[in-house]
């Protein structure tokens, strides 16, 4: 079940009939629903997260690269197969 808080924005930026899926390569620059889904994951694993708006940006490709470097990926910030496995 998606969190409210995931609800809200979804319905905020327009991204109602989007799906969580967990399955899409993601890196700096993109946007949508499954950037909004990898920001709320990072945030609840206690990565440092700016805000929660669905934009990968900087900050995201941070908190990306220090999660994979605490599960022994290598951090290239592009979150993959591996990344969200």
């Amino acid at each position: 079940a998606e969190s409210e808080t995931y609800r809200v924005v979804r319905q905020h930026h327009g991204w109602e009939g989007a799906l969580m899926s967990g399955q899409s390569v993601l890196r700096q620059g993109d946007t949508g629903p499954e950037v909004l889904e990898l920001q709320l994951a990072l945030a609840a694993l206690g990565m440092n997260i700016a805000s929660v708006d669905g934009t990968f940006d900087g900050v995201t490709d941070s908190a990306v690269r220090q999660f994979q470097s605490a599960v022994g990926l290598s951090e290239t910030g592009i979150v993959d197969e591996d990344t969200w496995s």
